[in-house]
């Protein structure tokens, strides 16, 4: 049994398959982009303290992402030392009801090895979908440092950006693959 022997009127221009794979992947990294823009901000404050409930947010669709901007400006005085905290975010319903939550550890450090050095993470930007129609709220609690305030942002995007960007990773391999093939084949 073998191959069967195609004539080259037959055959599959394998760079041209390609060329189209790799325009999918581009047309898929830019619908991913315009996704992931913001469409508007919805919030933005700072607050001292161990918590802050901000909304109410109202929702006009199913499935509105939100992307949720925290930091906190961990402060070390002198050239030594460390400090951290913790901000969880949760998200309530339009009684107050808690639904879910999510959280991030700030944290900076400083010290003296071979010379002077700091290192932080005092940044983060969480992106979470909102399953229903209506009102929710968000209730901030920190834990740890709290000399310094929390600022935070609420933003609406556009839409999810994950699926077009996984789609467009597997276009762009399959576009390398067949442009290796076709190459190959010459």
């Amino acid at each position: 049994m073998g191959f069967i022997k195609l004539s080259a009127s037959d055959r599959v221009d394998l760079g041209a398959l390609a060329v189209v794979f790799l325009i999918f992947a581009a047309i898929c990294f830019i619908t991913a982009i315009n996704y992931d823009g913001t469409k508007e901000t919805l919030l933005r404050t700072r607050y001292k303290g161990q918590e802050k409930t901000l909304g109410p947010i109202d929702t006009k669709r199913k499935d509105t992402v939100l992307a949720i901007e925290l930091s906190h400006a961990l402060s070390i005085s002198g050239n030594y030392g460390a400090m951290s905290s913790f901000v969880e975010g949760e998200v309530l319903d339009r009684d107050r009801n808690f639904l879910f939550s999510f959280g991030k550890e700030f944290w900076a450090e400083a010290g003296y090895d071979e010379g002077n050095w700091s290192e932080s993470d005092t940044h983060t930007t969480m992106k979470l979908t909102l399953p229903d129609i209506g009102s929710y709220y968000l209730r901030f609690k920190a834990e740890g440092s709290l000399d310094r305030a929390v600022s935070v942002t609420v933003s609406r995007l556009a839409g999810s950006g994950l699926l077009h960007r996984v789609l467009g990773i597997i276009a762009l391999i399959a576009g390398i693959v067949l442009f290796w093939l076709g190459k190959r084949a010459d």
